[in-house]
């Protein structure tokens, strides 16, 4: 008679203790042990990209891509000369699709 009263309290304990870990995980205060880990943030490090330098004395007027039939883009810039009262200036470009990206630079 003992052992089924014993047998009883086991069962009934295994299931509030069952039911309160449901609620805790579910209340978020027990974690998921099953779940993946959060993806770590990549470090950031400063983004360089390939720097055109102008011949001294020069001013960009243009710059532009030539592509050619096999695939193959080349940055193409036009230039003239600077005047004195000019200073030399830095400027970012951006192919059209957004793919590259130059810094040209007036010396």
């Amino acid at each position: 008679m003992e052992d089924k009263k014993i047998k009883r309290i086991a069962f009934a304990a295994c299931i509030v203790l069952s039911a309160s870990y449901v609620f805790l995980y579910r209340a978020g205060y027990i974690p998921d042990i099953w779940a993946t880990p959060p993806a770590q943030a990549a470090p950031t490090m400063p983004m360089t990209h390939p720097t055109v330098l102008l011949p001294p004395g020069e001013k960009l007027k243009e710059a532009n891509w030539h592509c050619y039939a096999g695939g193959t883009c080349q940055l193409w810039t036009l230039t003239k000369p600077r005047k004195a009262d000019e200073k030399p200036e830095t400027y970012n470009y951006t192919s059209a699709d957004g793919t590259d990206k130059y810094v040209i630079k007036e010396q």
